[in-house]
């Protein structure tokens, strides 16, 4: 098995990677995909502000919460910048 197959395996089999997989699949089916790199930059600095917030409150259980949901914004948009698509015609200079 491959290092990439095995870190993907790893991934969806891990809670981490399992709360990150359903996060990105809730934020799709109910907003679509991120319109440009703007709208993906304020959501994930939106939920780096949550995230700092929790960290300043000493909050663990908000903290993991708030890493996910920011790991799932950055995702998002990474994944929305497949060649071809939409974002990334609009991004692109």
């Amino acid at each position: 098995m491959s290092d990439a197959s095995l870190m993907g395996h790893w991934f969806s089999a891990s809670d981490t990677g399992q709360g990150i997989i359903e996060r990105c699949q809730r934020a799709n089916t109910r907003y679509g995909p991120f319109a440009s790199t703007h709208e993906a930059l304020g959501v994930c600095s939106e939920e780096w502000d949550e995230l700092r917030q929790a960290i300043h409150e000493n909050d663990i259980k908000a903290i993991k919460h708030e890493a996910l949901d920011l790991a799932a914004a950055l995702i998002r948009l990474h994944d929305g910048l497949e060649k071809g698509s939409a974002m990334a015609e609009r991004s692109r200079k």
